[in-house]
Order: C-alpha cells, then structure tokens, then sequence
C-alpha cells in the first residue's frame, strides 16, 4: 500500500473530491499514509492587487493579498484531514502546479500522486478571467507524463444546476463581486498587457469564505 501522498488542491471542487479521495486512500492499509498537500501559486504583484482592491466591494478588499488563493485552498485541506484524523503537511510554494507537485512529491519520497481532473480552468471560465497559466486538466496530464511514480487522476463530474434561492443575499452579493471583477480584468488587460492576471485566485478565496 501506499506510503506517502501527494494531493494537489487550488480550492476548486475537483480538488475537494481529490482530497477526500487522498484520504480514503491514507486510511486504505493497515498504517495510515501521510499526505503532503500542495497548493501552488503565482503571487500578485503590488500593481495587480491595487487593481482588484479598486474593483471589488468594500467588504473584500482587505482579502485580496499576493498569498490568498493557497492559504483558502490550504486552510480548507486543513480541515478535512484534521477531521480525518489524517497526518499531513501543506506546502504553498510560488510557481506552476505541476512542477511544484513533482518537486514536493520528489522531495518527501511519495509513493502516489493524487489530483483532480479539472479545476482550476472551471472556475478562472466561471469567474471571467483569462488564464495564462495551465489548466488543471494541463496539470493532470503533465503529472502522468513526467511523474516517476504512480498518479490518480480523480474525475469530477459536472454538477446538476442548482436551482435559483431569491432570499441567498450573500450569494448573490458575492455574484455581484465577481461580475465587477471580470469587467475590471477586462479593462486590466487592455491597460495593462504586461501585468495580465486571471482573477480565479480571488474567486478561489472568496469561496474560502463560504460565501
């Protein structure tokens, strides 16, 4: 059985499934695997996080931070193996998901390699935003090309619609944010071609938020 675990998460809900599938997997042998949760990122700049401050409600500006994206993804990783009962480390270095995976993965000896099949190309289309950086799926092959061990790609099927709650103010008050954040990520790349930045790190840590 495995040993050693490394999940890949970005706060999407196909990182979600691939965590509780990391656990699942921790729990299968007769000792229990830790896991090394890795959630990577590309920092905003001081120019960038000044323009999303300007462009969303007063209530979230104070959230946008270069750090943001992997301290709500780690954070709610965090509470899901705790509850778990699960040994693990999180890791939230700067650069591209997969190499950062591969390089934690090579650096505590894992065994297995485990993410979900999309993510974070879902919600940077869902949020508006223009990504320059791969995709999760990207990720996810890179990973079974280039991994020297074992990796599980774990599905994540697409949900039902939800049907609409009139009296969800939070909702659609954080809606309303995003809306205005796609327009200003509109303007932003025009203005500002060599700072272009998809705005999925904020929609990833306003969702943290349990908004």
């Amino acid at each position: 059985m495995y040993r050693s675990i490394v999940v890949g998460t970005d706060g999407s809900a196909g990182a979600r499934l691939a965590l509780r599938r990391a656990i699942a997997v921790a729990k299968a042998g007769h000792q229990r695997a830790a896991v090394h949760v890795v959630s990577a990122y590309q920092p905003l700049t001081e120019p960038q996080i000044a323009y999303l401050r300007q462009a969303l409600p007063a209530p979230f500006r104070d959230e946008v931070q270069p750090d943001m994206g992997p301290r709500a993804a780690l954070a709610e990783a965090s509470e899901l193996l705790e509850a778990a009962d699960i040994e693990f480390l999180a890791y939230d270095p700067p650069g591209a998901p997969a190499e950062a995976i591969l390089a934690v993965a090579a650096e505590v000896g894992a065994d297995l390699v485990l993410v979900g099949s999309h993510g974070l190309s879902r919600a940077a289309g869902a949020a508006g935003g223009g990504r320059t950086g791969p995709s999760m799926g990207q990720v996810s092959a890179r990973l079974v090309l280039d991994s020297p061990v074992d990796v599980l790609v774990v599905r994540n099927p697409v949900p039902a619609e939800p049907e609409g709650d009139a009296g969800d103010h939070d909702r659609e008050t954080v809606g309303s944010a995003f809306g205005r954040l796609s327009e200003a990520a509109g303007r932003f790349e025009t203005d500002h071609p060599d700072l272009v930045r998809t705005v999925s790190d904020v929609s990833y840590y306003l969702s943290g938020l349990g908004l």
